[in-house]
């Protein structure tokens, strides 16, 4: 028997079986490719029709090109879902009508080995079946590793960028320590010229500023320093620590200390710093102010680095037990602080807006690269005895 013993209602029962079962619809005609074995860029022209429409043109197309095979796997698709309804009969003699994809003999309906092909076919089918849902689960499994592979792609570009900016950083954090260094030698040139006109003793064992002499409010920026005079004059050491943080910011011309940068530290006028640090020094009889945090600092390894922070941070009062204290624990009496425990103004902002941190870094680049505005008063009260 062959495809040709097929007469118009076998068919018409293939094309209404076929539409009933769904396995026509669009979201499955995929699906039904695979499992008939036909290719579905074959039928890529009717693939966009309606289920009636694709049903009517696929079985033509399978009769056209004589795909025996193809519609044999396609009934026994129908066979085995619709085994027990009442159309089950003629799909079982449509079966036998047509002739097995391999060229096997035809089958008579009455074979002692009919049962025994039909539960082949049963399980051919049940493979089949499982192969479409396989192929589906990695065609999922595909479309979600893409989208993943995209991101990967994009952290990679990202993670590339970074090692880019690192690298920048880490250049121009060389040239850092080359200017550094160049700022140390001048220091050191200037502290042994500066010994060998008169050796200067630690402000614990001689006042630096004579407090018999009023201190001089000079200033690059015509700045007024009557306030802060008066409030160090008075003893109230914390309004004056803020009216310092102030006064500095007024000569930098900025509004915060989150504005401050290395180059406002390093063009911050000698003048305006020796007036501010002889007055700490005056009003508390040499034990306040920035020659005084800066000899600590000498003392204590004369290093921009955390280990120095912390020994500076542990001789001037600003840490107990291995932590830094807030600014409002700080003492703001000049008999129980610690030498040089002021000016820290205000910790740079209310309530530590900034904290220790940034300060340390202010301090460190003021002592490394601004001490010499602070020799320069040394020399000059030196010169002027």
């Amino acid at each position: 028997m062959s495809l040709e013993d097929l007469n118009d209602s076998d068919i018409q029962t293939l094309r209404r079986l076929l539409e009933l079962s769904h396995r026509a619809d669009p979201e499955r005609r995929k699906a039904l490719c695979i499992e008939i074995d036909i290719n579905p860029r074959e039928l890529s022209a009717i693939l966009t029709l309606t289920t009636h429409d694709f049903v009517i043109e696929l079985i033509d197309l399978l009769q056209k090109r004589k795909l025996e095979t193809t519609i044999y796997k396609l009934s026994l698709l129908l066979q085995s879902s619709f085994e027990r309804s009442q159309d089950a009969p003629q799909l079982n003699a449509i079966v036998d009508k047509i002739k097995y994809e391999k060229g096997a003999n035809d089958i008579p309906p009455n074979s002692q080995h009919q049962s025994e092909i039909k539960q082949l076919h049963s399980k051919i089918n049940q493979l089949e079946q499982q192969l479409t849902l396989l192929h589906s689960l990695i065609s999922e499994q595909l479309e979600t590793i893409q989208p993943l592979q995209q991101q990967l792609g994009e952290k990679e570009s990202i993670i590339s960028e970074q090692l880019e900016t690192i690298q920048s950083l880490q250049q121009q954090l060389g040239e850092e320590e080359s200017v550094i260094s160049e700022q140390l030698e001048i220091i050191q040139s200037l502290q042994q010229q500066l010994r060998e006109k008169e050796p200067i003793k630690p402000a614990h064992n001689k006042e630096v500023i004579d407090s018999s002499q009023a201190v001089e409010l000079k200033s690059e920026k015509d700045i007024d320093y009557t306030k802060l005079r008066n409030l160090l004059a008075d003893g109230k050491w914390r309004e004056a620590d803020q009216e310092t943080a102030d006064k500095m910011l007024t000569v930098i011309d900025k509004d915060s200390w989150k504005d401050v940068t290395r180059e406002d530290i390093r063009s911050f006028p000698c003048e305006d710093l020796r007036t501010i640090d002889q007055l700490w020094q005056y009003y508390s009889k040499s034990r306040f102010g920035f020659s005084i945090q800066k000899q600590i600092w000498q003392e204590v390894g004369e290093k921009v680095d955390e280990e120095t922070n912390n020994k500076l941070g542990d001789n001037v009062g600003w840490r107990k037990n291995g932590r830094w204290l807030h600014y409002s624990k700080l003492t703001f009496e000049l008999d129980n602080a610690p030498r040089g425990h002021l000016p820290v103004f205000g910790v740079l902002g209310k309530d530590n807006i900034l904290g220790w941190e940034f300060l340390l870094w202010f301090m460190g680049v003021r002592f490394s690269e601004v001490e010499v505005c602070l020799l320069l008063s040394c020399l000059d009260s030196t010169t002027s005895r």
